[in-house]
């Protein structure tokens, strides 16, 4: 993904990652190379990860906050393809994340 037409879908994705992300460095320690202290930190460098395609679709905490916004159903096929459409707004679950999306700072 470059240039995102929809950045704030990348907030609005942050805002359901960061939880998920939090469970599942407690509830899975040893699949983690850091601790939950770390999350806010992990959290800000997956903003740009998420923001240029450089990231682990794969990941537990990834898959979650995708299903709490509607990307992949609940026992539904999650793909990298739809997380990206998600991000560039093209994505029926987008429009979620334009009505929960913050507004940018100067706006």
């Amino acid at each position: 993904m470059r240039n995102p037409s929809r950045p704030h879908n990348v907030a609005a994705f942050l805002a359901a990652y960061e939880p998920a992300l939090r469970k599942a460095v407690t509830e899975r320690p040893d699949e983690y190379a850091y601790k939950i202290e770390r999350v806010p930190e992990v959290v800000g460098r997956m903003a740009e990860a998420f923001r240029t395609g450089s990231y682990n679709h794969d990941s537990p905490a990834i898959r979650a906050a995708a299903r709490e916004l509607g990307i992949v159903p609940r026992g539904g096929r999650f793909t990298r393809k739809a997380l990206e459409a998600y991000f560039e707004g093209a994505h029926p679950a987008a429009g979620f994340a334009e009505a929960a999306a913050p507004e940018p700072r100067g706006a």
